[in-house]
């Protein structure tokens, strides 16, 4: 893989994004990271299967530290022709979800009567047998 070798941290910008490549037709995933000291943005993809299964996942505000390849891309616009930065990614981890656990949600408190209600009709005989116990 040719390009420079950078590793950044930076908040994602907006919902990953699956993509295909035109020329080749090979499925990728898009990011648009924003690197919070310069205030820069920056188009991350992510080629590899593993890493685009995490990438895709990803939704906007996630802080991300990113590791990979800084490259020089040119494509066609409207404009005309034009180039940037990207960097094809060799490591997507979001920052504070590591070993976060999913809050459970809340269980429904359940009443003595529903556990009543819940069991057969009791014998009266039980009740008597009870009484005389206490």
């Amino acid at each position: 893989m040719k390009g420079i070798a950078c590793a950044f941290e930076g908040r994602l910008g907006r919902d990953a994004e699956i993509k295909t490549a035109r020329a080749t037709g090979r499925r990728y995933v898009a990011l648009s990271v924003i690197e919070p000291e310069d205030e820069q943005w920056i188009n991350v993809v992510a080629w590899s299967e593993s890493v685009a299964a995490i990438a895709a996942h990803l939704t906007q505000g996630v802080q991300l530290y990113i590791e990979g390849r800084l490259r020089l891309r040119h494509w066609e616009s409207a404009e005309g022709p034009r180039s940037g930065l990207s960097v094809s990614a060799a490591l997507i981890q979001p920052i504070g979800l590591i070993g976060a656990r999913r809050p459970k949600p809340p269980r429904a408190a359940k009443t003595a009567k529903s556990k009543v209600d819940s069991q057969a009709p009791l014998d009266p005989a039980f009740n008597d047998r009870i009484d005389d116990l206490f």
